[in-house]
């Protein structure tokens, strides 16, 4: 057998193992968590994201309540897949969270970290945020690349404030196809995207 016929057999029994050991990984479930876990030591001490009522004694301005967001996406399961070394998709990671309440927690966390007062009443005279989700899903391939679309819309009342489009990208590092690896990044391209949103709501109201 000429070396040429070797290195193609080779290659092809490499590809074939490959293929079959990704396969073998199954469907991954990877359950979203706010806020991520690499930064749980920083925020311990802080409020968890419940909702507690109106807090008393901040100004009316920074008074604000957040509806469920719609999600939009096609694939409601899917967060992600499983790549093998030649980057073929061969498993579907998918997550059991309910992710309007995942991007709510996440939300009321950012916003009260921010210097808001998150409130249930959803009256008129109060600022409201509302939105939906367009993307929650991690591309990884040897590392995690996680991304978090978010359409966000700020109401006063009655009216717009404005409504725009956040992205956030994260990443946890290398990915060993377990489901935690993918839950952590998404957790870190949700932080980018909702800091994003109330960094320009505080410059906004400001």
């Amino acid at each position: 057998m000429s070396r040429s016929n070797i290195s193609t057999s080779l290659f092809t029994l490499g590809l074939s193992l490959s293929l079959l050991s990704a396969c073998a990984f199954g469907t991954r479930n990877a359950e979203l968590e706010y806020p991520p876990r690499s930064e749980e030591s920083a925020d311990e001490d802080k409020d968890k994201g419940e909702d507690k009522g109106e807090d008393k004694g901040d100004s009316e301005q920074k008074l604000i309540a957040i509806a469920l967001f719609s999600d939009e996406r096609d694939d409601k399961r899917a967060v992600g897949h499983i790549r093998n070394t030649f980057g073929i998709k061969t498993a579907r990671v998918e997550s059991p969270t309910d992710l309007p309440e995942w991007v709510k927690r996440a939300l009321h966390i950012e916003l009260k970290n921010a210097g808001f007062t998150v409130i249930k009443d959803n009256s008129p005279k109060h600022l409201r945020v509302t939105g939906s989700i367009l993307e929650v899903y991690d591309d990884a391939y040897l590392r995690h690349d996680a991304k978090v679309a978010l359409m966000v819309q700020v109401r006063d009342n009655k009216d717009d404030l404005f409504t725009r489009k956040y992205v956030g990208e994260g990443s946890s590092g290398w990915s060993d196809g377990s489901g935690g690896g993918y839950a952590e990044s998404l957790a870190l391209a949700l932080a980018d995207a909702v800091r994003k949103f109330t960094a320009d709501l505080d410059f906004k109201l400001d």
